[in-house]
């Protein structure tokens, strides 16, 4: 019955003994106040971005659901339902071109998320790919490892690098990042719904 805010900002760094860089940074504030129900290819404002639902219709993403929904500016990434009943399963999917890195560059992905009193449900995870045509592999379990309802959590050095090894896996110019949501209800606040 509880609901997750997720990935109000994606930042993906390789780590060396010198530096870091920033390969990605994402915070969801080139985006408008768009609403989606159904699958979508690129999102406005965000084009790497696609949205994935199980029930066209009653799944939902949010770019903007409201005050205090967003960490800083105005704008997060809200994945819900629209009001009804039935589970149904959401998809934020970053498609990034990573071909000239391999799984043995040392690459982090960073985020933070905020969940409204989300329950425990298999698809509330990040998951990665080297390729889209590989399988998934669970990176991060964000009902396990989530805050305080209503509260965002700071996730850094997720190592994306050795899951992908871990897996017999490498990135690819189709490498996807995954992050899901399931329940059965609208967040209509930041903390006593699901999303």
């Amino acid at each position: 019955m509880r609901r997750i805010s997720l990935a109000v900002f994606v930042l993906i760094v390789p780590f060396t003994l010198s530096a870091q860089t920033t390969i990605f940074f994402e915070d969801f504030e080139g985006t408008g106040d768009e609403v989606y129900i159904s699958d979508t290819n690129g999102l406005t404002g965000a084009p790497q971005w696609d949205y994935q639902n199980s029930i066209a219709g009653e799944g939902r993403l949010r770019m903007n659901a409201g005050v205090g929904f967003a960490r800083s500016g105005t704008k997060a990434a809200t994945m819900d339902r629209v009001p009804g009943g039935a589970f149904q399963i959401n998809y934020l999917i970053l498609n990034l071109d990573m071909s000239v890195y391999s799984a043995s560059n040392p690459i982090y992905l960073s985020f933070f998320y905020m969940h409204h009193s989300e329950e425990s449900h298999p698809n509330d995870s990040v998951w990665v790919r080297g390729s889209s045509a590989d399988p998934w592999v669970g990176l991060y379990d964000l009902y396990a490892n989530r805050a305080t309802e209503g509260t965002y959590k700071n996730v850094t050095g997720q190592d994306i690098s050795s899951a992908l090894g871990g897996a017999g896996q490498s990135f690819s110019s189709t490498f996807q990042i995954r992050f899901g949501q399931e329940d059965n209800y609208p967040a209509t606040s930041t903390t006593p719904t699901d999303g």
